[in-house]
């Protein structure tokens, strides 16, 4: 080898050494049990994509399932947020450097639908962070429902006192377990994580925590979330929610929201009399089957400006770059909205949202006069209007 041609070979080693370097490498491993459904019809088998669907960052990762197997692995620049996205479902992975056991086994085999269980195994310390905080999370959770539909049901006046009480130091309980998340992972991409979803989460009891991040943390996306967070909730309006209270009944309530370039859009009468009827889909970005239903919709765009049917995504995210990174990756045309309230969405509570997808039909007039409507409902409407 020629001086020149070993300049050369050194100079693409240290080119493509730098690429990677500070990369973390994530490899998981995918298994496939039918044993369920003797037939296999129906269920997840050889040639079904399997699809890794990045929220932090505008990445979508595909392979197909073969001899009931798949495999995945990549590059990320920093621990990152993934759906591992089936055609019967999906689950949310937190990825980092290490390696992941992922098994669906077929639980459920009918003649209308099948349902997977899934399990992860790993040593990521990212992901068993995550799933042991929310282990304590859900339990605590669980001990104040069961608080609020004791006093749902209760009659006496002394026993409504104790469950109110006992529900405001169940919330305390739940806000400490993120307190303490911040002491036990200080500085880290779980704490930016996770933290934002507290539910006494805003500037004055969180900016402290933001302070202890370093400009590493803060430059993610998930840095970057917190600190958006935080000021949102310094500027939201407190009087957004007794607007509802007088909502005239049976009309979509005027909501405040913005688009994913941050403009202000306002769903309102003058908004919904620009046509005939408006859909207007609730999703989330961490949400599987919701975004199912947006590659369906896509679709559908030529016919329902056809019929003269605007179509508005309403995500129930709270973070503003997964909402965005998640419409780039899905590629969907329509008007995109959020009030980055996630469920706690003053608009979601009005409706009664209990579950995504979901989407309400609005007339000219501002009147809901559908909801939850897909597949061949959604079909015959469009039928019938002239």
């Amino acid at each position: 080898m020629t001086r020149n041609a070993q300049w050369i070979c050194l100079w693409l080693m240290i080119f493509f050494a730098k690429d990677v370097a500070g990369q973390l490498r994530f490899n998981i491993n995918g298994h496939i049990n039918n044993t369920a459904d003797t037939k296999t019809k129906n269920s997840i088998k050889n040639d079904d994509i399997i699809v890794l669907n990045f929220l932090n960052i505008p990445r979508k990762d595909t392979v197909k399932v073969q001899d009931g197997s798949f495999h995945l692995e990549g590059n990320i620049p920093y621990p990152s947020i993934a759906m591992i996205e089936y055609k019967y479902g999906g689950d949310l992975i937190l990825l980092d450097n290490s390696t992941y056991q992922y098994t669906l086994e077929l639980k459920i085999a009918d003649s209308t639908h099948r349902v997977y269980e899934s399990n992860i195994s790993t040593q990521s310390p990212f992901y068993n962070a995550w799933s042991n905080f929310y282990d304590v999370k859900r339990d605590l959770q669980l001990k104040r429902n069961q608080l609020t539909t004791a006093l749902q049901n209760c009659t006496n006046p002394d026993s409504s006192l104790y469950y109110k009480s006992a529900i405001q130091e169940a919330d305390q309980a739940i806000a400490a377990a993120y307190h303490q998340l911040a002491t036990d992972h200080p500085d880290s991409y779980i704490a930016a994580y996770i933290i934002p979803g507290a539910p006494d989460f805003n500037y004055e009891n969180y900016i402290s925590i933001y302070n202890t991040f370093s400009d590493s943390i803060r430059q993610t996306f998930y840095g970057k979330n917190f600190y958006s967070r935080m000021i949102a909730s310094r500027e939201s309006k407190a009087s957004e929610p007794s607007v509802f209270k007088n909502n005239e009944a049976g009309v979509f309530p005027a909501t405040a929201t913005i688009d994913t370039a941050l403009r202000k859009v306002m769903l309102d009468k003058a908004f919904f009399k620009k046509q005939q009827y408006t859909l207007v889909e609730f999703w989330a970005s961490w949400c599987g089957p919701c975004r199912r239903v947006n590659e369906r919709l896509k679709g559908m765009t030529p016919l329902l400006k056809k019929k003269d049917v605007a179509l508005v995504g309403f995500s129930l995210d709270q973070a503003a770059e997964a909402w965005k990174i998640a419409v780039i990756n899905d590629k969907m045309p329509w008007l995109q909205v959020s009030d980055l309230k996630a469920t706690s969405s003053p608009l979601s509570e009005f409706l009664q949202l209990s579950v995504i997808p979901a989407n309400v039909l609005v007339d000219r007039n501002g009147k809901i006069v559908r909801t939850n409507i897909y597949d061949r409902e959604l079909d015959d409407f469009l039928k019938s209007i002239n």
